[in-house]
């Protein structure tokens, strides 16, 4: 690579997400998830480093409506979050309930994600999301983890 100033990230197969990063002179990312965007300083001398699992997170659950009955299609987002800076890591990911509301994500890096279903905004910026009160759920390698949603509504 060229020298100067470079954003990498890093997107695995849905088999394996990236677990670790280390740049050139050691550093890592500055949210410590290796699965969005870092940047580095490239001088010529070192190396960039990936570290994958073959183990990756899932969340799967069921969306509810009014009366707790499940919701058909209801469309569900989930946004990888960095709680403590209070930001986005990378973009909106997002699925379909089937007919019974059920729902399921794949192929996911240990972290903090937020996750809601609504029926008001497509592609809800970060403090959108707040709005809609998602809820939060802590993913961790090779774990399969249940959340239940109850549909959000914009008030």
């Amino acid at each position: 690579m060229n020298p100067g100033r470079w954003d990498l990230q890093l997107t695995p197969s849905p088999n394996y997400v990236a677990l670790d990063f280390h740049g050139p002179k050691n550093e890592g990312p500055e949210n410590g998830r290796a699965d969005g965007w870092t940047e580095v300083l490239i001088n010529g001398n070192g190396y960039i480093r990936w570290v994958l699992s073959n183990k990756p997170g899932a969340i799967h659950g069921v969306v509810t409506g009014a009366g707790h009955a499940p919701v058909p299609g209801a469309p569900v987002l989930l946004e990888a979050y960095d709680p403590e800076n209070r930001k986005r890591i990378h973009e909106l990911r997002s699925a379909r309930a089937d007919m019974q509301g059920r729902y399921q994500f794949f192929g996911l890096a240990p972290g903090t994600y937020r996750v809601l279903s609504t029926f008001d905004i497509e592609t809800p910026d970060p403090a959108e999301v707040d709005t809609l009160y998602p809820k939060t759920i802590k993913v961790e390698e090779g774990r399969d983890h249940s959340l239940d949603l109850d549909m959000s509504v914009l008030r």
